[in-house]
């Protein structure tokens, strides 16, 4: 079964097929950092929101990251820049790492 994986500064798209067809499935290509709490970690396992926790943060990533950025009044940031794997980013590689495994192992 042939897979696909586009991973963009903006985007990450994956392909597999199904048959006959091809499915597609975008996710967006930024993250968002908010604080620890019991409460958020299970309001977000609950609505099934793609996260990581490490220490005492919570890592909202892909198409979630947006929303949780407006509602916490935060900017989302990008793993990526200009093509390649930012250098200002700490967190780039752990956030590729998830948003790139969900993409690879589940299309919609």
């Amino acid at each position: 079964m042939a897979k696909g994986l586009d991973v963009g500064t903006m985007n990450i798209l994956s392909a597999q097929q199904d048959g006959n067809d091809t499915v597609f499935v975008q996710q967006r290509n930024s993250f968002v950092e908010i604080g620890y709490s019991d409460m958020a970690e299970q309001m977000l396992a609950r609505s099934e929101v793609l996260h990581i926790r490490k220490d005492d943060k919570v890592y909202v990533v892909g198409d979630d990251a947006l929303n949780f950025a407006n509602i916490f009044n935060k900017e989302t940031r990008r793993p990526m820049k200009h093509g390649i794997l930012s250098n200002d980013e700490q967190s780039a590689i752990p956030m590729m790492k998830l948003i790139s495994t969900q993409e690879a192992s589940s299309p919609l």
